[in-house]
């Protein structure tokens, strides 16, 4: 079958032969909140690569408004797309759209794919909450080197059974590949029932990403890139579908797109549109997040970019809480990463755009600041925190150690914005660059994994760290501003 892709190409995938016949599926079907999700507030996608041009999805939900059950309603196509990847056979991305007003908040719902009218894949997801409803998000970064501790971290999170999953960078490791993710996240992630190992967390649970170091690594001149060594790689614009709701202005798309040899290589595997969506934020039930890319190739001294932080914040003014992530902590304890402080660059945007919680990996441990503030000891003309060449951002840091944890009133809000650093899902900090506790360290803990619960109801939130026995290692609690 010969398709014609948004990506403008007209041609059907090389024929695979028996391996073709015997797999349907290049990488199952999961749900993301998708690039329209910060503008259809109650819609999902699904996302697949088949090695298949002609399969279609329906879904069904109950409790549709005005009684009855709703079945067999058939998503919308919204892109298939023509995938050329180096190592892998050519084949399709296909995204669908689940929309429809008639479907419940916090419903669940069922959803196939289908070959010719047979049913190929089915599971079940849950509709995103409304502002009214409590639900639960997952937090955990820096799993994606298929270790014993990754692998039992996804089994815990399918089983903390989350609404919504935040991974906050270094999905994968080493270079953001396509064949890593099909090595180390998506056989842990998003086991098939025929998987010996893994959870099939993604296909029922939509989930997103902020980029790690290891996600969009590149040289420090990116006209370096060795394509010849890492042919396939930035597949993180491959495979999330995020609110494209982020800056216009400067990224990574722009400095990779100004050698003709980055754009023709990038642009023949992921198409013109591959580019965009590392930073984006969005309304998830009553609360707001913002999600930035903090690799080094973002300047968030750039008075473009912080105009947007500024004005994505804002846009959680009537949020009961507003949470940032990206991946490398502004302030953290691992004595390999304490001196790489480029994002205390925002961290005057952060508190006086009503930040509650910043969560980072990148630190392969669990660490928890005091509620603080940060002055940098140097500004430049705009205004902005001024960063040394070895990356640190020397400043004063008040804290504030009333904070009681409880957060039982508006009085017993925290002074500050807490930084959690929740990267211990796969291998923990090596013996090497063992942490010490800093001045603002309230909570360390780097020898086990953990991960991150957080239960939302209306003008509060209960946050929790678990150990993978299911022991609570950090709790504490936030209520709404007034």
């Amino acid at each position: 079958m010969t398709t014609v892709s948004k990506f403008g190409r007209k041609e059907a995938p090389a024929k695979a032969g028996k391996e073709k016949e015997a797999r349907v599926f290049l990488v199952s079907p999961y749900l993301q909140l998708g690039q329209h999700f910060h503008l259809l507030k109650q819609s999902l996608e699904v996302v697949f690569h088949s090695l298949w041009g002609d399969l279609d999805l329906r879904w069904s939900f109950s409790g549709a408004k005005g009684g009855g059950l709703a079945r067999n309603q058939v998503a919308v196509l919204l892109a298939r797309d023509l995938v050329k990847v180096h190592g892998q056979p050519d084949h399709y991305r296909y995204r669908f759209l689940l929309n429809d007003n008639s479907c419940p908040a916090g419903a669940p719902f069922r959803y196939e794919v289908l070959h010719k009218g047979k049913v190929v894949f089915a599971e079940n997801g849950r509709a995103p909450p409304a502002p009214a409803q409590s639900w639960r998000l997952a937090v955990v970064g820096d799993i994606g080197d298929g270790s014993p501790g990754s692998l039992a971290t996804a089994a815990k999170l399918l089983q903390s059974a989350p609404n919504l999953v935040l991974f906050p960078g270094d999905l994968v490791y080493d270079r953001g590949r396509f064949s890593e993710y099909q090595k180390h996240f998506f056989p842990v992630f998003n086991a098939q029932p025929e998987a010996t190992s893994g959870a099939a967390l993604l296909c029922q649970v939509p989930s997103v990403a902020a980029a790690g170091n290891h996600d969009l690594g590149t040289p420090r001149q990116p006209e370096e890139l060795d394509w010849k060594k890492f042919p396939d790689a930035f597949a993180y614009y491959l495979f999330w579908s995020q609110p494209l709701s982020g800056p216009s202005l400067p990224g990574l798309k722009e400095t990779l797109y100004k050698r003709g040899r980055n754009r023709k290589k990038l642009t023949a595997m992921y198409g013109n549109s591959a580019l965009d969506g590392s930073s984006f934020h969005f309304r998830f039930g009553m609360v707001h997040f913002i999600v930035l890319d903090a690799n080094r190739h973002m300047d968030w001294s750039n008075e473009g970019l912080r105009a947007w932080l500024a004005g994505a914040l804002a846009a959680g003014a009537d949020a009961d809480f507003r949470i940032v992530s990206f991946h490398q902590p502004p302030f953290n304890s691992d004595s390999k990463y304490k001196i790489e402080q480029r994002m205390r660059l925002i961290c005057d945007l952060l508190e006086e755009g009503g930040c509650d919680l910043v969560f980072s990996g990148h630190s392969h441990l669990y660490e928890r600041t005091y509620p603080l503030r940060f002055t940098p000891a140097k500004k430049d003309s705009r205004g902005c925190a001024v960063m040394r060449p070895d990356g640190q951002v020397p400043g004063r840091i008040e804290l504030d150690k009333g904070f009681s944890d409880k957060g039982v009133s508006n009085e017993d809000r925290p002074g500050g914005v807490i930084y959690v650093v929740s990267g211990a899902g796969g291998t923990l900090v090596d013996a090497k660059h063992l942490p010490t506790a800093s001045q603002f360290t309230k909570k360390l803990n780097w020898q086990e994994n953990t991960y991150t619960v957080i239960d939302f109801e209306p003008g509060k939130l209960v946050c929790r760290q678990l150990n993978l026995a299911g022991a609570e290692i950090d709790r504490f609690e936030l209520t709404k501003r007034r």
